[in-house]
């Protein structure tokens, strides 16, 4: 296995250095769940399920499949269109 923690050494929000936890211990998580909020988060969310751009979060969901759950409000897939069915399937779990 791969490193389990990576520095951060340019982060663009505080703090600049930090850790991370790597992909390959994020995927073999028992359970993996991402909280999104807000009119804020509807285009990353949006990118992360109908676009493969190689995302971390859009990695990670892949990868763990029903074992990763989403919390959203309303407002994070306020007129998504066909995505948001994705994130409510994931937010119900």
């Amino acid at each position: 296995m791969d490193a389990w923690v990576a520095p951060v050494d340019d982060s663009p929000r505080p703090p600049q250095h930090r850790i991370t936890l790597t992909l390959p211990v994020v995927t073999h998580a028992v359970r993996v769940a991402f909280v999104a909020t807000g009119g804020g988060k509807k285009d990353i969310l949006k990118q992360i399920f109908a676009t493969n751009d190689g995302l971390p979060c859009s990695l990670i969901n892949e990868a763990t499949g029903d074992r990763c759950s989403w919390f959203v409000d309303e407002p994070a897939i306020e007129g998504s269109g066909s995505y948001a069915v994705a994130v409510a399937v994931y937010r119900s779990q």
